[in-house]
């Protein structure tokens, strides 16, 4: 062995739940401990408006503005971000956000090769059986395709289920 690991950037995703919390957690004590800065990312799902049924008969495109509701999610998600970054910034690391928009696992891994990452820290929702099969896990695939190493966060007291 040739002594640590360098850290510089560390990815951190989020979709703001307690489980993203256990991510952040990791992610301040590991760029704390190495002097890396974070990089803080959502990515906004757009397969949830392409999946959107057609428009009812007799309902006008322009009363259900998707290019609105895109606009207000991309906002309410970019104020989440900076009032995230601001209490890691409290922790003492230094912390870049990044948004972004399309298929959760793609962009992750695409962010992770632009900053280049060193680490990417995320949360994973166990998925099992059919759902996990027509789904698939982010984190898996995240795990399966990263430019890096990838430390997945379970929620703290979670346990292992036998398949």
């Amino acid at each position: 062995m040739t002594g640590p690991v360098p850290l510089r950037a560390i990815l951190v995703t989020s979709d703001f739940s307690e489980l993203a919390r256990e991510a952040y957690r990791w992610a301040v004590s590991l760029a704390r401990s190495s002097g890396a800065r974070v990089v803080l990312a959502h990515v906004l799902e757009e397969e949830i408006v392409a999946a959107m049924p057609p428009f009812p008969s007799g309902v006008q495109p322009d009363v259900l503005d998707l290019s609105r509701f895109r606009e207000e999610s991309r906002r309410a998600a970019a104020a989440a971000l900076e009032t995230v970054a601001a209490e890691l910034r409290r922790e003492g690391v230094a912390v870049e956000t990044v948004l972004r928009s399309g298929r959760p696992f793609v962009e992750i891994v695409r962010l992770a090769r632009e900053i280049p990452a060193d680490l990417v820290v995320m949360g994973t929702h166990g998925r099992s059986g059919v759902r996990h099969a027509l789904i698939g896990s982010v984190a898996e695939r995240v795990v399966r395709k990263s430019p890096c190493p990838v430390l997945t966060v379970k929620q703290a007291g979670a346990s292992f289920e036998t398949p």
